[in-house]
């Protein structure tokens, strides 16, 4: 699961955890297991420079195997800029991730999708 809140006005990571419980929610739906909780509270995608550290995270534990499907909130929680996009599709398709959101549904990142 990634979830990501650019603004954390509150500041107390109400608005990731609002995210966090719909998407066990839906995780719930599906029949899916939540192993690992990616937060990057307060951290926006907007600006490429930015270093979203739990996304970086969400990344890795998907090439090393550790999780095979990723539970989002919103596709624009998981990338902003194009080339983030791209990289995201490289992983799912040689990983074989599904990814799921509670806004969207499923995302189809394949060539065929």
């Amino acid at each position: 699961m990634y979830v990501r809140i650019s603004g954390d006005r509150e500041g107390g990571g109400l608005g990731v955890k609002r995210q966090e419980d719909d998407c066990r929610r839906l995780a719930a739906s599906l029949g899916w297991k939540v192993v690992e909780v990616h937060v990057d509270n307060d951290v926006t995608a907007a600006d490429r420079r930015n270093k979203r550290k739990d996304y970086i995270r969400m990344q890795e534990d998907v090439q090393s195997g550790h999780i095979d499907a990723v539970i989002s909130w919103h596709p624009d929680r998981l990338y902003r800029q194009p080339a983030e996009l791209e990289d995201l599709i490289i992983i799912v398709e040689e990983h074989k991730t599904e990814i799921a959101t509670v806004k969207a549904g499923d995302l189809d990142l394949s060539p065929h999708g």
